[in-house]
């Protein structure tokens, strides 16, 4: 009888239809937040697709986005990697020095917190899911 109750137990914990077996949810969608640690209030929306995998871990993201100051607007296209929690992208402005965020993505991938950086930026964000 003990032996028919691991069984069981066993053959329940081993099923490869558990919902709890699915991947983690994608990065993909739009995160906003401020920098703080500028004197201005800088708004940074950006825009993420995640990509292939890279060829050296991780996934390949890229995407757009917008900073948004008192006195601009400066938009930005995006390319990086992403290897949960690790998410590090450039900030391409075009006629302005790069930028890049550093830092970590929630398990939840709803957050990212980390560091910023760029023309006239240079402080911590939070940037949270909007969509």
């Amino acid at each position: 009888m003990c032996l028919a109750c691991v069984c069981i137990v066993g053959t329940s914990a081993c099923d490869s239809s558990d919902p709890g077996d699915e991947g983690p949810p994608t990065l993909d969608g739009t995160f906003g937040g401020t920098v703080t640690g500028t004197n201005d209030s800088v708004f940074v929306r950006i825009v993420v697709t995640e990509g292939a995998a890279s060829p050296v871990g991780g996934k390949v993201v890229g995407g757009s986005g917008t900073i948004t100051t008192p006195s601009e607007v400066a938009t930005f296209d995006v390319s990086g990697s992403y290897e949960h929690p690790l998410f590090e992208i450039d900030l391409q402005f075009g006629d302005r020095p790069p930028g890049t965020i550093s830092g970590n993505v929630s398990d939840d991938r709803d957050r990212i917190t980390g560091t910023i950086t760029g023309p006239g930026l240079g402080g911590q964000i939070t940037l949270s899911r909007e969509s």
